[in-house]
């Protein structure tokens, strides 16, 4: 069936196939596919099947670790007749190996615990409160931002100089 696409969308397939990677899903896949298959003049049935397939063959090749010799000869016995799909699966299966792997990984932490996605920070000069009207403090605050199950959440730490300085020193820590 990939063999039937027109050859401008078979040498445009990688557009569409590597956001198709990820598992799930993203939410603008469908409309990114109905755009190729507009552009293309293709039936959307045309396009799922061959699609889903090399999606099939690219995930569960990097989930394997496969080397890209190692697909190649899969897909030479695969598709003998067809030297085109080796050359549009392997010319995307790198990038596709490293997005893959990051899924999997990422859902294999998840399944277990929360995720820390990324890290902001912001220092602040606080110039006296209620409690202390004359207080000079500085004050670093940090927000991390993690994956908890299906959801990303956020949560905002002060810290105070000392905090700050054992925070280095466990970073620097863990970095040796």
């Amino acid at each position: 069936m990939l063999l039937r696409l027109p050859t401008p969308a078979l040498a445009r397939m990688g557009d569409v196939l590597g956001p198709c990677l990820a598992d799930p899903l993203p939410a603008d896949a469908e409309p990114r596919l109905d755009a190729f298959c507009a552009a293309h003049g293709i039936a959307k049935d045309a396009l799922a099947r061959p699609l889903r397939a090399c999606r099939f063959l690219l995930r569960e090749a990097a989930c394997r670790d496969a080397p890209a010799g190692a697909l190649a000869e899969d897909l030479g016995a695969l598709c003998p007749e067809a030297p085109i799909v080796k050359e549009l699966l392997l010319g995307v299966y790198d990038a596709a190996k490293v997005k893959v792997q990051q899924d999997v990984l990422r859902g294999m932490l998840t399944d277990h615990g929360k995720l820390l996605l990324d890290v902001d920070w912001r220092r602040d000069a606080i110039e006296g409160t209620s409690r202390a009207p004359d207080a000079r403090l500085r004050v670093t605050l940090l927000t991390l931002r993690y994956q908890d199950g299906d959801d990303t959440k956020r949560i905002t730490l002060q810290l105070l100089p000392e905090t700050l300085r054992r925070l280095r020193a466990c970073l620097d820590q863990m970095a040796t």
